[in-house]
């Protein structure tokens, strides 16, 4: 039986609480897919579950995703009573600088995208 199936027998807080303490072994072993599943999990039976957002946080951080490291991180940090939670604030320093170089070079390339297409747009019907 899946663990999601047990959500309305066993309480979403408990489903939620043991899907975080996985996500946290599989943080140990550096799976860092399961990590994010897992937490996304337990996020979806408690959306406060404040160990689940660090872990997914930290989890995304590990893969370099800069940017959804940050809005994790700070979507917990926007909790009630978790404005000073230090290691959410501990990664949003962590990240924060490498995130906003991330938004930068994705606009960078965004604009490169779409001039790319404008000229090629342009081109259409044009031999040389």
């Amino acid at each position: 039986m899946r663990l999601a199936s047990l959500g309305a027998p066993l309480g979403a807080a408990f489903v939620s609480t043991v899907t975080a303490n996985r996500a946290m072994a599989h943080m140990q072993l550096k799976n860092w897919g399961y990590v994010i599943s897992d937490c996304k999990l337990a996020l979806s039976f408690n959306a406060s579950n404040i160990k689940a957002i660090f872990r997914l946080s930290k989890a995304h951080q590990a893969r370099q995703e800069w940017e959804v490291a940050l809005e994790v991180a700070e979507k917990g940090l926007s909790l009630p009573n978790e404005d000073k939670n230090k290691d959410l604030l501990k990664v949003v320093k962590e990240v924060g600088k490498n995130a906003t170089l991330a938004r930068v070079q994705r606009q960078k390339k965004e604009v490169s995208c779409a001039a790319h297409c404008a000229l090629k747009t342009l081109c259409v019907g044009f031999t040389i």
